[in-house]
C-alpha cells in the first residue's frame, strides 16, 4: 500500500467503530472483523479522503480489508459495528 502522506507503513493504532455514522475520522484505513450473518456478504459505506461523496464497497466477507483510506463511515450492512476496526 505504501505510505499515506507521513504515516508509517504498517499500522501505529486501531479503534472501535463507535457509531454509525462516524464523522471525522482522521484518515484511517478499515478491516471488517465479522459479518452479522456469514451467509449474506456485508457493505459499508464511506467518505475517502478527497472525495466530496460517499462509496459503497459491498460483497464483503468477513477478515477484509479494505486498503482504502476514509474521514467518514455512514452506515454498514450485515456487518455488526464491534467488528469495524479503525485501522491508522
Amino acid at each position: 500500500m505504501g505510505q499515506y502522506g507521513n504515516q508509517p507503513d504498517f499500522a501505529t493504532r486501531v479503534d472501535v467503530a463507535t457509531t454509525l455514522p462516524m464523522l471525522n475520522i482522521k484518515s484511517a484505513a478499515i478491516y471488517i472483523g465479522t459479518l452479522t450473518d456469514t451467509v449474506i456478504q456485508g457493505s459499508i459505506t464511506v467518505r475517502p479522503v478527497g472525495n466530496s461523496s460517499d462509496v459503497t464497497f459491498s460483497g464483503l466477507s468477513s477478515g477484509v480489508f479494505l486498503p482504502v483510506i476514509v474521514s467518514k463511515i455512514t452506515s454498514s450492512v450485515n456487518i455488526p459495528l464491534t467488528s469495524i476496526l479503525l485501522v491508522y
